[in-house]
């Protein structure tokens, strides 16, 4: 992903850019097993268009810019001034998760919090800490407003199914497919049930995934794709057609 400078991230056609980027990645691409590293671009993405889209100056706008600022740091040798510098990836990864968990703990349940909160759970997925990722999107699940309690939803019934706990995984996605909200669509959310069924339970992935092939081209193709790579319907069994009216004309 290109990177982005401070002045890129306030522009409406970027925010605006960011913003489907969020809607699509949230929905398609939090798949610890086989996306190493998407969990964390999709959280910055949340966390760029979510804070520098906001005008409010607060104490919590603050802490996350100044975790993002670690963040954006650079691996060099020499300063890389205004950037903050680390002689390592280890000593940056460190301080970028120290800075997170530290905004995380003190605004908990706010919008700023729950960002921090995501990040570092994404950062834990990518690592193979899954059961401190699995408590951490749990928490945010719990306690986060709306937007970023369905985006932990999403990251963490995929990253339970990651784990054979598929059953947990469609109780977490139970609500989630309910309705639609700004950063995961009920769209979205019924591609992701569908891919966690699709193993066990391919029949119901297929009922989940059919009506969406005539939606939106983005979750259309999804839809497609994800329908093709399911077991063939097994086909219909024409004696069933002629049972029911021969049981009633028996029962004549």
């Amino acid at each position: 992903m290109d990177r982005r400078t401070r002045k890129d991230l306030k522009t409406d056609k970027f925010a605006q850019e960011v913003g489907l980027g969020v809607r699509f990645l949230a929905g398609h691409k939090l798949q610890a097993t086989r996306y190493a590293g998407i969990g964390a671009v999709v959280l910055l993405l949340v966390a760029g268009y979510w804070f520098y889209s906001s005008r409010q100056a607060s104490a919590r706008a603050k802490a996350l810019a100044d975790a993002i600022h670690v963040s954006d740091g650079v691996v060099s040798a020499t300063p890389q001034a205004p950037n903050m510098t680390f002689a390592t990836q280890a000593e940056k990864d460190k301080a970028v998760v120290e800075a997170y968990s530290k905004v995380g703990a003190a605004y908990r349940g706010t919008q700023e919090g729950a960002i921090a909160q995501l990040y570092v759970a994404a950062q834990k997925t990518d690592k193979g800490e899954t059961e401190e990722a699995i408590k951490l999107y749990r928490d945010v699940a719990d306690s986060a407003p709306t937007e970023y309690k369905r985006v932990a939803q999403l990251a963490l019934a995929e990253l339970l199914a990651s784990q054979n706990q598929v059953a947990e995984a469609e109780k977490v996605l139970e609500s989630v497919v309910q309705s639609s909200s700004a950063l995961v669509s009920q769209e979205e959310a019924t591609l992701v049930l569908a891919r966690i069924v699709a193993k066990s339970d391919p029949a119901k992935a297929r009922k989940l995934l059919e009506p969406l092939r005539n939606s939106r081209a983005a979750i259309s193709g999804a839809a497609i794709t994800a329908l093709a790579t399911l077991p063939p319907a097994p086909p219909k069994d024409p004696s069933t057609d002629s049972k029911a009216p021969a049981a009633a004309t028996k029962a004549n």
